[in-house]
């Protein structure tokens, strides 16, 4: 294990160059309705209440701004804690209990909202408020809700076996395969086996408050509407009918405006 100095310099990367090979053959996958399904959760997870308190709260803990740090291109590097940061830490204390500290928290919170840790880098959205991580290694298009693990290799070294815990919390289904199965083998498996056992083993691990597929992204004309007039929700609908004519040349009528106020309260909690 590194010295506090070796964890606290910029040029050290959060995940070893062992972590990065491990992963990398997972994430690099096309895109499906899958990551589509958590593209959209992320999206709207980011925009409510309930979860940037939790965000805030960890930010307050370890001496990040309220609202993040702004991303500087060409200055911060999207896969390397930001200097400002590591400096913070160098003058606060004389361990690493707050660095073990934070990344502990981030990752049970990845796992709360249902997303593996070493697939969508949440401690990015965390530093700098942003969604979208400018990372070949992590972005949440990369999110699929199924995945394949080459069981022994994983179990072969102690960070393999870190993503194999990882793997059987947020996939905890799994269907062996043999490496004499067919492609039809395994689809005709799937296909016979799905309404008796797939199906009901998805439910038993269904979590409530996890609403993965329960979104549809708007289009990004509707997305600013809805925005605006979430913005303003405490103005009369007067001024909030008046605000989308001059900004968006929107005429959406006082009842609409009422409606979203209502949808979009529910959906921010």
């Amino acid at each position: 294990m590194g010295t506090k100095k070796d964890y606290l310099n910029t040029s050290n990367y959060k995940h070893s160059k062992e972590m990065k090979k491990l992963i990398k053959k997972q994430l690099e996958q096309n895109k499906s309705k899958s990551s589509s399904k958590v593209k959209n959760y992320l999206f709207e997870l980011v925009r409510s209440k309930g979860f940037n308190d939790k965000v805030e709260k960890i930010r307050k803990k370890y001496y990040i701004p309220k609202k993040g740090y702004k991303f500087r291109i060409g200055i911060d590097d999207p896969i390397v804690p930001p200097k400002i940061w590591l400096d913070k830490l160098k003058s606060k204390n004389n361990d690493m209990n707050d660095w073990y500290g934070f990344y502990g928290e981030v990752k049970q919170l990845s796992i709360d909202i249902g997303i593996h840790p070493y697939e969508w880098d949440l401690d990015h959205y965390v530093f700098f408020n942003e969604l979208h991580k400018p990372s070949q290694l992590s972005s949440s298009d990369e999110i699929h809700l199924c995945k394949i693990s080459d069981v022994p290799e994983r179990l072969s070294n102690r960070i393999g076996k870190e993503i194999f815990d990882l793997d059987n919390t947020i996939y905890p289904i799994v269907i062996r395969i043999s490496p004499y199965a067919s492609k039809r083998d395994i689809l005709n498996f799937i296909e016979k086996r799905y309404a008796e056992e797939i199906g009901p083993l998805r439910e038993k691990y269904k979590k409530k408050e996890i609403k993965i597929g329960k979104y549809r992204r708007k289009s990004p004309i509707i997305q600013k509407r809805n925005d605006l007039i979430y913005k303003n929700r405490h103005k009369s609908t007067k001024e909030i009918k008046e605000e989308l004519k001059s900004k968006l040349g929107d005429i959406t009528g006082y009842a609409e405006i009422r409606k979203i106020i209502s949808l979009e309260n529910k959906r921010r909690k």
